[in-house]
């Protein structure tokens, strides 16, 4: 990099708010519009402001490909990164999240060594836009599909270990695992236990095997140079490659873990080498589209009691029906699919034939905050009909689920009432000092409000909501 601005970086604050990732979720681009002062949604996001500043600023350079603007965004505590690229013939930022940036980095790693990564594990959980598992499946890696959370990721490269392991074991011996081993396998098999005890024996056992073998950790180590892993993806930004460490003993370990940081460069180290030879044209091109993006979109509900929702409760069941009911008379096949890793997420899958014409809902609460998602995806030319069944279920959970005793529900309700007959700026809102950034986003996030030139106003949502309220 030429140059390196950091914005947003004081250890005070809320750091996640008008600079983080959480803000960028949802959204593909970025235009101008956007950041207008008055009406625009990111019009005080920190890294947004300067990237537009200094995308305009350099504009000449960059349409010649002299130079290029880009951001790397990440979360409070660093495990999350989202892309930004100023893209001078748009005046806009174009948004590279999870699936972009994992799908760029396995790109490179089966470019750079398809010996290696050929039939390799490419593993995303179910937030995912449903053609990036095509995307990589047409690369040559083998798509693993496991429920929201980085630690699932990681549970299964665990899983994966054991089993590399366990080959080579029986590789170098000839021998079965001896009962006690096979039993703390089955352990960890069984149901995918996340029994991390077991999981830390078993790597115990094949080392100190390996060790007493040659006499050298690094025989137990020489699984990781083919080991059958090459990216684990959150679309939410948390990106899992191999990793090395050097101990002060000479020994070198691999590492398994989000690190926003690691996966910036990765990603920057992607494209610079994929892209290099494209125009400047093609290059923003390239990187708007590592793969053809199908639909994919979450509904909100905030301030909520969660336990309302799980597996086979009053709520869990009426969401189920109707997303099944609808699904049918669409003429989908329906299949609800189960993760014992996340129990009381309903996922369920619409199909029609194979690829492309697949589709999937899935609702969970959060495992971070005070909400309720449900998760749309499948084909662009479904949308429609997704979005509808979409709506009638966020219905459902906006009308059983709110708490009550919540503070920011009582806000929430007091910012409708206020907007109910008039479209308010910003400035005439009467909201807490503290409180008003993050009920205003929320709010938008839940779709019970948008932001207009002349100001907040309620969205047809918002105002069956207030009825209903």
């Amino acid at each position: 990099f030429g140059k390196v601005i950091e914005v947003n970086g004081k250890l005070n604050g809320s750091v996640n708010q008008l600079s983080g990732v959480a803000d960028l979720e949802g959204h593909k681009s970025i235009p101008a519009m956007m950041v207008e002062s008055g009406a625009g949604l990111f019009q005080k996001h920190q890294a947004i402001l300067k990237l537009f500043e200094l995308g305009r600023r350099h504009k000449t350079k960059i349409v010649k490909g002299e130079q290029r603007v880009c951001g790397a965004v990440f979360d409070a505590d660093g495990d999350r990164f989202y892309r930004l690229d100023y893209d001078p013939f748009t005046d806009s930022l174009q948004v590279s999240s999870g699936d972009e940036t994992a799908l760029l980095q396995a790109r490179f790693l089966m470019d750079r060594d398809p010996k290696k990564y050929r039939g390799s594990i490419y593993i995303n959980t179910v937030e995912s836009d449903l053609n990036t598992a095509q995307a990589a499946r047409k690369l040559g890696f083998k798509p693993l599909l496991t429920p929201v959370g980085d630690k699932w990721i990681l549970h299964k490269i665990a899983g994966l270990i054991a089993e590399t392991s366990i080959r080579s074991f029986k590789r170098r011996t000839g021998k079965p695992l001896p009962p006690a081993v096979r039993k703390k396998w089955e352990t960890v098999r069984k149901k995918g236990s996340s029994d991390v005890y077991s999981l830390r024996d078993l790597e115990n056992y094949f080392k100190q095997s390996a060790v007493q073998a040659k006499k050298d950790s690094k025989d137990y180590l020489a699984i990781f140079h083919n080991f059958p892993f090459s990216v684990g993806s959150e679309e939410t930004g948390h990106i899992i490659t191999t990793g090395w460490i050097d101990k002060e003993n000479g020994e070198r370990i691999p590492v398994f873990c989000g690190n926003g940081l690691k996966s910036a460069l990765n990603t920057f180290t992607a494209t610079e080498n994929l892209f290099q030879q494209k125009t400047v044209r093609a290059y923003y091109s390239s990187l708007k589209n590592p793969f053809k993006a199908g639909f994919k979109k979450t509904l909100y509900g905030y301030y909520i009691r969660q336990e309302l929702f799980s597996k086979n409760s009053s709520v869990w069941n009426k969401v189920k029906k109707t997303v099944l009911q609808n699904g049918k008379s669409l003429g989908f096949k329906t299949r609800t699919m189960s993760f014992h890793e996340d129990p009381d997420m309903l996922y369920i899958s619409l199909e029609k034939g194979r690829g492309p014409e697949r589709a999937a809902f899935f609702i969970r609460n959060s495992g971070t905050e005070n909400k309720i998602g449900i998760n749309l995806r499948g084909n662009r030319k479904h949308a429609r009909n997704l979005k509808i069944i979409g709506d009638q279920c966020i219905r459902i959970l906006l009308s059983a689920m709110k708490d009550e005793t919540e503070h920011f529900y009582k806000l929430e309700l007091d910012v409708l009432s206020q907007i109910a007959f008039n479209t308010l700026p910003e400035k005439d809102l009467i909201i807490e000092k503290p409180s008003r950034p993050r009920i205003l986003n929320e709010m938008i996030k839940q779709e019970l409000i948008e932001q207009t030139p002349k100001g907040y106003c309620l969205t047809p949502l918002g105002k069956w909501y207030i009825n209903h309220q």
